[in-house]
């Protein structure tokens, strides 16, 4: 027992409840009652007295045995017994001081039966000296025992692919970012790096990471999510910051060296646990692998013949009882040494159950000040494993999670012109349907291969489906751009993709009206898909083959990778680049981008508007990196100035029109994308840039920033 309590799980879920929204009177007098009741035992036991603290811990217990107030709050009923768990223990310390031993074992065995998992408490407690020679105590510390940590990760289930095989997820900034550029410069990286090997430079920053900024579990620094902020905001204040910002600042420093970086979300089973760890997997082109390093604790893991190890090989060593050895720095600021018994086999073997990655690892990752969608999110979990605590994407396959950086050299650049059914069938529904594309001749040729029924379901849903320029309907993103980016073989793999459309709804906890429309389009996509493949793609295929053949060519007389990455000075990153071409929909938003290196288009253009385009939109994924940010951050300027007319299309203009001016840059002439982006204002813009640039600012994202400021005046 410990002398000195808070209202244990109990409280904590109060508080973390209040803060969020203003709780009903019945709720304020429910905190109350606990608080009067857990105050006077507190007391009674700091004063030796625990005879007198049995009477209020009954009382907690049974207002907790008899509570509804699970019903209409936030709080948990797993909260509750959790809480229950605590107090009947202290209750059975408070038994045992008193010599009532079989009053003690059985307020013990129902602390157990709730849930309590304290082993090392229950182990050393000398509140329980009377008990432990009994056959009982002996029982119930063994199932407590079970449910340590190392015992709860054995018990795990193993990892498996997914059902639809998930493309590597991952993107990291590139070093030549103004960004990292500037994180390079300021912490003097090439000097703290030293002259060494791989593997010593990344052990040098490590150190000076963890040397400089102190940790501290408690503080949530009020400062931006950068290195070089929470940097200064420990030299100023003096304070330490959390292990997510730690490990936040040191990947920017591994990206600002181009070494491949991510910070993770170590996460414990227990969904009341919110006790995580956030440590870095930093890739090592030396040993071939990822490599597992905590700045909080200056700590890295090796095997008993030395060999630094990953975090995916420290987890199945834990689960598999291999040796491990923890490095002799492992310290906490200098203050306590840690232990392989503690840091790995206990602390560590709680948070290493399940992970979660942010998909782009770059500078000032998760900024107050803008949006941080769970979508850029994504979790690593055993099979089975059922936890909301973090919803976002979802894989039970390692190599999915712990895929390999993607580092191709321009010259092995791919630039792949390709026929899938998924984008063709899509394009197919909506043209048939009208929904933002039509092509006539194609509709004379298939419209019969689509009832009217499915027609008139999906135009009842058109202004949900249809998008254009940046934005559209809050479907539109699943049933265009998600079901594209699928690979789909048949309809009952279609069926697994709705059905992942509807789970997300619901947990989005989307209206009833919407979830109507995501059922009622699913059932459309899923009822003529296989119709679709057997009576339409092969003809679809076949008549844009010649087409294909002669983009395959021409690409392969292009060099605007290189030359792409010669006038930014930024580098790519992430593998071949992938066009999909549709048959359908000569009319419409062409030019869609599905992920961070696809695109998808009409085949049958005027190719030098063609080749312009496809230079121009390797330009925008190439610069996104470092220009998505900014977006962001100029659409909600632009929708709060005071101005007679909508400037919200301005951040899309812009970016827009960069690429045109870098295009024309690479080209030496106007290019068609110049020409056809009359809406964007391209010219205005291009003056602007002319102009900035003769000022001596080159930095795209410097020059998108500058130019709107521009623009705006």
């Amino acid at each position: 027992m410990k002398n000195v309590r808070l209202l244990a799980v109990l409280a904590i879920g109060l508080m973390s409840v209040m803060s969020v929204k203003a709780q009903s009177q019945r709720m304020l007098e429910f905190q109350m009652m606990m608080s009067i009741h857990d105050t006077t035992y507190k007391n009674f036991i700091k004063d030796g007295k625990y005879k007198e603290a049995i009477a209020p811990l009954t009382t907690l217990i049974n207002i907790l045995d008899t509570t509804t107030i699970c019903q209409n709050t936030e709080l948990s009923p797993e909260m509750v017994k959790a809480a229950k768990a605590d107090y009947l223990y202290d209750l059975a310390c408070c038994y045992a001081l008193t010599k009532q031993k079989k009053q003690a074992l059985m307020t013990l065995e129902k602390s157990v039966d709730s849930g309590y998992k304290r082993y090392d408490n229950m182990f050393n407690d000398n509140d329980l000296v009377s008990l432990r020679k009994d056959k009982k105590y002996q029982a119930l510390l063994a199932v407590v025992k079970d449910r340590q940590p190392l015992s709860v990760l054995r018990k795990s289930a193993s990892y498996a692919p997914d059902s639809i095989k998930m493309e590597n997820p991952f993107r990291y900034e590139s070093k030549e970012s103004r960004s990292l550029s500037m994180v390079r410069e300021y912490f003097k990286l090439d000097s703290v790096a030293g002259q060494g090997d791989e593997l010593s430079k990344i052990l040098n920053l490590l150190h000076f990471a963890h040397d400089n900024m102190r940790h501290d579990g408690g503080n949530r620094a009020f400062a931006e999510m950068d290195a070089i902020d929470l940097y200064n905001y420990c030299k100023t204040t003096g304070k330490g910051i959390n292990c997510r910002q730690l490990a936040i600042s040191l990947c920017e420093m591994y990206l600002a060296m181009g070494i491949p970086a991510r910070y993770v979300t170590c996460m414990p089973a227990d969904p009341l646990d919110y006790e995580c760890h956030v440590i870095n997997t930093v890739w090592s082109e030396q040993l071939q692998k990822w490599l597992y390093i905590d700045p909080t604790m200056d700590a890295w893991v090796m095997d008993e013949n030395g060999t630094m190890l990953s975090i995916a090989e420290v987890r199945e060593r834990l689960v598999n009882d291999q040796p491990l050895v923890l490095c002799e720095t492992a310290n906490w600021n200098h203050e306590s040494q840690q232990t392989k018994a503690y840091y790995l086999e206990y602390y560590m073997a709680k948070n290493l159950y399940y992970f979660v990655c942010k998909k782009f690892s770059r500078f000032n990752p998760e900024s107050d000040y803008r949006p941080n969608p769970v979508e850029e999110d994504i979790r690593l979990i055993p099979v089975g494993f059922v936890n909301d605590n973090w919803k976002c994407d979802t894989t039970t396959d390692p190599e999915v999670f712990w895929a390999k950086p993607e580092t191709q050299q321009a010259d092995d650049i791919k630039i792949l012109m390709e026929i899938r059914p998924e984008v063709n069938y899509v394009t197919h529904l909506y043209t048939l349907a009208e929904l933002g594309f039509s092509d006539s001749a194609y509709a004379a040729k298939y419209g019969n291969t689509l009832p009217q029924a499915a027609i008139d379901t999906l135009q009842k849903y058109k202004d949900c489906l249809t998008f254009g320029q940046g934005e559209g309907g809050m479907l539109a993103g699943p049933f265009f751009f998600g079901v594209s980016a699928e690979d789909i073989p048949n309809a009952d793999s279609m069926q697994v993709v709705m059905n992942v459309v509807m789970n997300e709804g619901k947990k989005a906890n989307a209206p009833a009206d919407v979830m109507a429309a995501v059922r009622a389009i699913a059932d459309v996509y899923v009822a003529h898909y296989d119709a679709y493949l057997k009576n339409v793609y092969p003809q679809v295929k076949a008549d844009m083959e010649e087409r294909r053949q002669l983009l395959s060519k021409k690409m392969q007389e292009q060099t605007f990778v290189k030359d792409w990455e010669r006038v930014t000075g930024y580098t790519w990153h992430r593998g071949d680049y992938h066009w999909l071409l549709y048959r359908t929909g000569q009319k419409g938003p062409s030019y869609n981008n599905l992920n961070d290196s696809t695109n998808t288009v009409w085949y049958n253009q005027d190719i030098d508007y063609q080749l312009a385009m496809f230079s121009h939109e390797f330009g925008i994924f190439l610069m996104q990196d470092s220009i998505d940010s900014i977006v962001e951050e100029f659409k909600e300027y632009t929708r709060k100035l005071d101005s007679d007319c909508d400037l919200t299309y301005v951040p899309w203009s812009a970016f827009e029109s960069l690429a045109c001016w870098y295009n024309c840059k690479i080209a030496g002439r106007e290019t068609a994308d110049y020409r056809a982006f009359d809406e964007a204002d391209v010219q205005t813009f291009c003056r602007i840039f002319d102009r900035l640039s003769k000022e001596g600012i080159n930095d795209p994202a410097e020059l998108y920033r500058k130019g709107i400021m521009e623009y705006l005046k």
